[in-house]
């Protein structure tokens, strides 16, 4: 038997799966004494269980266990993603081939036989052990290389991409290059720095010369100069190359057609892909020497005028400028001049306010317009700019000429006009406003005077005519009510409609008798509260209304007459009544401001709707079934009389609210009433709840 301490640096736990208690218990001790931690398992089931709870490095697992067998139990373990791995070696006392061939068939690694022996099953254990860690090494070390592979594909891929931007960058910038080279208002000639041979130029060189690119590239650089029957320089550029880049040296130039130009040339040495290279470029200067001449023809009067004035070729090149235009910019003539206008200001400025302008003029158009402009010496001004063509004697635009003047002064000055004339007009609008709304007023008032007078005359023809047949038609209903037998219940109920329709009757001529004769108040000093409770218990409301009085000071004295303002309170409270459907609180508040005592009367009804606000006080006009569009007006005429208002309050969808403001009485009476407060005792608000119920 193998000495057992070799087998310790094996890990993991044995799953010993037997129902036999003796050959189980074999099994065990074997392992256990070869080094190995032993799980012990007498049938199927558990077998299972134990290896949910935690996976073996290995089984030993009988063939013949009850109920599940130990195939079913190979099955259900290879069939299982978490432990198919694990390896299987059926023990059996059968050793019939067929038996063996199954149990790998469901994917044992070994099959050992009954009777066992002690130095074959550790050495088979230790082995399948051994084999199953190799194969997970070997997994591990694949999957490590696949990882790899990958990181390296993509470390390729990174490195293409990266290899392609930058091909694409390098691309790109030959092609920006090959653009501004061949796009550049200059001509320009590559030079090698070392030979001096003649790498590239661009057509606007070739056009200046007169020749074709071809002609010029390969060519020494001293090559290009004056040459007798053709053109060229009238000094070759060569001695013009020194070691001052920013140095510009002015020359003629003389075109292979004979043509005579004005040129600035330039000199820039750099290094390109490791060669030592110079640009040399040729500006025509041509036009810019005629405007110099021209502007020094007038110099004295451009210089002195305080426009200012600028003259630009076809690219946008400052050819000249006078001193107020230079000085507006803080510049001098120096520094504008050769120069373009996105040099000076910026793309943005030059692209937004003057390219717009200047190519219309170039087309031939006259431009003109005035804007704002901040300029950085004399800050925010308004210009009147104007933008002409410049022609050359043979008739063809080779620029444009730029005239700006200061007309601030005046911008004000019309600013300010109009502002007088806005507010000239805007007064007008609302005088004529202000009489508008006057005249809406008058005008409402007078058709609410002409409803008042067409209901006094009904009220005075029909009064007399309706009062006696109604006082008739209420004594028969007594009579009837008194000297008729009750057999019938329906009788008395419509002898009392019939008395309470003659009360309604005779309440709308009332009314309507009221409006007529509108009669002067009795003014006199007046108890509020009294006043309050007597206009209540004409009511007659039942128990579940109650009428709450806040009174500051209480006692509280207004000056009018005492019987109107009953029949104003009673006119409100009856309106309250009906809005909260004989249910509910009457609150009266009355205060005193500076010159009006001022009644509130509230209700907690649902308040007016928004579109009836503006015609409660119109005559005729009533929200109620049965109502005679009265009450309201006569509480406007009443409180008119007073010298007083009465108007709705707004309270938010929390029932109506009146607010009947009087004038303060005299003050002789208001003193004897001041006295009469302080005798009843301090002036602090107290408030008491009037109830009265009727049956």
């Amino acid at each position: 038997m193998s000495d057992p301490g070799t087998h310790h640096a094996v890990v993991g736990d044995i799953l010993v799966v037997e129902d036999s208690k003796a050959d189980l218990k074999l099994l065990s001790d074997m392992l256990a004494t070869a080094g190995y931690r032993v799980r012990p398992a007498t049938d199927g089931k558990l077998a299972l269980r134990s290896v949910q709870a935690k996976l073996p490095a290995l089984i030993l697992l009988d063939v013949g266990l009850p109920g599940i067998d130990g195939y079913e139990v190979c099955r259900r373990l290879k069939g299982s993603e978490e432990t198919r791995e694990v390896p299987v070696i059926f023990v059996s006392a059968r050793k019939q081939v067929v038996d063996k061939v199954k149990g790998f068939s469901l994917g044992a690694v070994d099959y050992i036989s009954k009777p066992y022996e002690a130095e074959e099953i550790v050495q088979r254990v230790k082995t399948h052990l051994a084999l199953h860690q190799a194969q997970a090494g070997l997994e591990a070390a694949y999957e490590d290389l696949q990882q790899l592979n990958a990181e390296l594909e993509d470390r390729v891929r990174d490195r293409t991409a990266q290899l392609e931007r930058s091909n694409l960058d390098l691309s790109e910038s030959e092609h920006k290059y090959r653009s501004l080279f061949e796009e550049s208002r200059d001509g320009l000639l590559l030079t090698d720095a070392v030979t001096g041979t003649v790498l590239d130029c661009n057509s606007e060189l070739a056009r200046l010369l007169g020749y074709e690119r071809s002609d010029l590239v390969g060519q020494h650089k001293n090559a290009v100069h004056k040459r007798d029957g053709g053109g060229g320089l009238s000094e070759p550029l060569g001695p013009q190359l020194t070691d001052d880049a920013d140095q510009v040296h002015q020359a003629l130039l003389t075109s292979a057609t004979g043509e005579i130009r004005n040129v600035a040339i330039k000199s820039c040495p750099f290094e390109l892909h490791g060669r030592s290279v110079e640009l040399q470029s040729c500006r025509d200067i041509t036009e810019r020497k005629r405007a110099e001449e021209m502007l020094h023809r007038s110099e004295y009067i451009v210089s002195s005028s305080t426009d200012m004035l600028a003259l630009l070729d076809g690219h946008f090149v400052y050819l000249a400028v006078n001193p107020a235009y230079a000085g507006a910019f803080g510049k001098t003539q120096d520094e504008l001049i050769g120069h373009t206008p996105a040099e000076i200001f910026g793309t943005e400025f030059f692209d937004g306010t003057i390219r717009p302008q200047a190519e219309r003029c170039l087309a031939g158009e006259e431009v003109r317009y005035q804007n704002w402009f901040e300029f950085p010496v004399s800050g925010r001004k308004y210009m009147d700019i104007s933008y002409f063509p410049y022609v050359s004697p043979d008739g063809v635009i080779r620029g444009f000429t730029v005239s700006a003047r200061d007309v601030s002064a005046r911008r004000h000055a019309e600013e300010a006009a109009r502002q007088a004339q806005q507010g000239l007009l805007d007064q007008e609008r609302h005088e004529t406003e202000r009489v508008q709304i006057e005249l809406d007023k008058v005008r409402g008032q007078l058709v609410n005077q002409t409803k008042l007078a067409t209901i006094g005359q009904i009220a005075a023809s029909i009064a007399h005519e309706l009062r006696n047949p109604l006082g008739a038609v209420r004594n028969a209903a007594y009579y009837l009510k008194r000297h008729v037998p009750g057999e019938n219940p329906k009788i008395p109920q419509y002898l009392g409609i019939i008395d309470q329709e003659v009360s309604t009757a005779n309440r709308v001529i009332r009314d309507m008798m009221e409006m007529a004769r509108s009669k002067e108040p009795a003014k006199e000093t007046t108890d509020l509260r009294r006043t309050v409770s007597a206009a209540f218990a004409q009511l007659c409301p039942g128990e579940g209304v109650h009428c709450h009085v806040t009174l500051e000071p209480d006692p509280f004295t207004v000056y009018g007459d005492g019987g109107q303002l009953q029949q104003v309170l009673g006119n409100l409270m009856t309106n309250a009544l009906h809005a909260m459907g004989d249910r509910g609180e009457i609150t009266v508040e009355a205060r005193r401001s500076a010159d009006d005592d001022v009644i509130i009367v509230r209700d907690g009804g649902p308040g007016v709707a928004a579109e009836d606000r503006g015609r409660l006080f119109e005559p005729l006009f009533t929200t109620k079934a049965k109502g005679t569009g009265l009450g309201l007006t006569i509480c406007r005429q009443i409180a008119e009389r007073h010298g007083g208002t009465i108007d709705l309050v707004d309270q938010a969808g929390r029932g109506a609210a009146f607010c009947l403001r009087l004038p303060r009485q005299p003050a002789g009476d208001q003193n004897r009433d001041e006295e009469g407060e302080s005798h009843h005792g301090t002036g602090a608000a107290r408030a008491e709840t009037c109830e009265r119920s009727y049956r």
